[in-house]
């Protein structure tokens, strides 16, 4: 279960741990990696303190030594239907959510979009969409999004969201996971019931700045068709 592996990657000695040299942009080395590579990094040094369940690529920045500098993780979003309401067509065969970036407290300032850019030329051929959030909870604008010259698509909407019992926020749809992966606990539970057994307690989530861009072979027509969708980037409030 995604929770107990969080759990035991917290207490794992990992190799962002060992980072003691200046981290180079032009000597880092990026390679598509196991999640389990990069989940301690995730879990401890992201702000949900979670590694979602649904990662379909992940990738990983290293230095010379070895040592991980920064992570960047890619899911099939929310339902197909998120892709399909931007551009017609799309889904998750196709398009991929940017559900986490991680970089090491020592990492040069442009390092997320440096590992980013990096990583969306590396996923895999047939994928021509890539949309990502930023969380107005977190007053999170998109800044490194608007850099690597992501379409802003505006706020998304609230919605219900729950707090499982150690103040972390989960989406609702991991109930379903847990049931699947764990029947002979669950399978026999509505999803109510396996929250109210978990300890989940609904909240209203934030809305989130919405950003999408093409890649791959496709890029042009599908940034040309977000060129029609696309609203002025939100600045930072003064």
């Amino acid at each position: 279960m995604t929770r107990a592996f969080d759990h035991a990657a917290r207490n794992i000695p990992d190799l962002f741990d060992l980072v003691n040299e200046d981290i180079h942009l032009d000597q880092l080395k990026v390679n598509k990696v196991s999640v389990k590579q990069i989940r301690k990094a995730i879990v401890t040094g992201h702000y949900s303190g979670v590694m979602p369940d649904a990662c379909q690529e992940a990738f990983a920045a290293f230095t010379m030594s070895g040592f991980l500098a920064a992570a960047v993780a890619y899911g099939p979003g929310g339902n197909s239907a998120t892709f399909n309401a931007i551009i017609p067509g799309t889904n998750s065969k196709d398009a991929r959510e940017m559900i986490r970036v991680w970089c090491h407290p020592n990492a040069p300032t442009n390092t997320a979009s440096f590992v980013i850019s990096k990583t969306m030329k590396m996923l895999p051929d047939e994928v021509r969409l890539v949309v990502t959030f930023a969380d107005t909870g977190q007053r999170h604008q998109g800044i490194i999004y608007q850099a690597l010259n992501f379409k802003y698509l505006g706020q998304s909407a609230t919605g219900i969201r729950y707090v499982d019992s150690t103040g972390i926020e989960v989406t609702s749809r991991l109930a379903n996971v847990y049931r699947m992966r764990n029947p002979e606990r669950f399978g026999h539970m509505t999803l109510k019931q396996i929250r109210e057994e978990l300890g989940w307690h609904p909240v209203i989530s934030h809305p989130k700045h919405r950003y999408a861009i093409g890649v791959g072979k496709h890029r042009r027509q599908i940034n040309e068709q977000l060129d029609q969708i696309a609203q002025p980037y939100p600045k930072e409030k003064s």
